[in-house]
């Protein structure tokens, strides 16, 4: 028997079963596509990892957290909290920091990403019949950004900022002098805005479509 091999396509069955895609083997799309479609769930209650949510328009409202897209109970609806459950922000951006030097440090960011859209016929209530879900790749070679900083930017912190996935997202690289020189902090950052405010099934369907997954 071959470990390694194993211990591989465990890891990677793992991968898929928190970040996605879980489903590959369900119904294709179009005969000519590799894009599959979530049925019966949501993303984001399939997908509990690699999810950059959109932000809250003016950082109020509801524990994204603790909305579930499944209907609430009517015992659940009455029953009134002991104490004020914590605030939790979600995360909206990841990154990584590394130190590089020389006398021009020049590399390359390519970013990837999954967005879901809801799809499939709708009933005389224009309401969808059923739960499925579309996965559009985002990114990839044609998101590749070019960054480089010189010896002589040593002096000061400074950031450079460019946007992906057709204004989706965006990607921050903020240079920091460091002895001879750099810390440098490569973040991806989700921009949408998600309006906790109004109907409380649309802006869960509004937090599913402007989550980015698998990033």
């Amino acid at each position: 028997m071959d470990y390694a091999e194993k211990r591989n396509g465990l890891v990677d069955w793992l991968r898929k079963q928190l970040i996605g895609p879980g489903n590959e083997k369900k119904q294709l799309i179009g005969s000519e596509s590799d894009e599959v479609i979530l049925q019966g769930i949501s993303p984001l209650d399939r997908y509990p990892t690699g999810v950059l949510f959109p932000v809250i328009r003016g950082e109020e409202g509801l524990d994204p957290a603790s909305i579930s897209d499944e209907e609430e109970t009517e015992e659940t609806s009455k029953a009134e909290p002991v104490e004020k459950p914590r605030r939790y922000m979600p995360p909206s951006s990841v990154g990584f920091s590394f130190f590089a030097c020389g006398e021009r440090v020049r590399f390359q960011v390519r970013c990837i990403a999954v967005q879901y859209k809801r799809t499939g016929e709708r009933d005389e209530h224009g309401r969808f019949r059923k739960i499925e879900y579309e996965r559009i790749k985002l990114g990839g070679d044609k998101e590749t950004t070019t960054v480089s900083a010189t010896v002589h930017q040593l002096k000061k912190q400074f950031t450079q900022r460019c946007y992906v996935f057709d204004g989706l997202a965006g990607i921050d690289v903020v240079w920091r002098p460091f002895s001879d020189g750099w810390i440098v902090t490569v973040s991806l950052f989700n921009r949408q805005e998600w309006n906790v405010e109004g109907d409380p099934k649309s802006f869960k369907q509004e937090r599913n479509d402007k989550s980015l997954f698998e990033v």
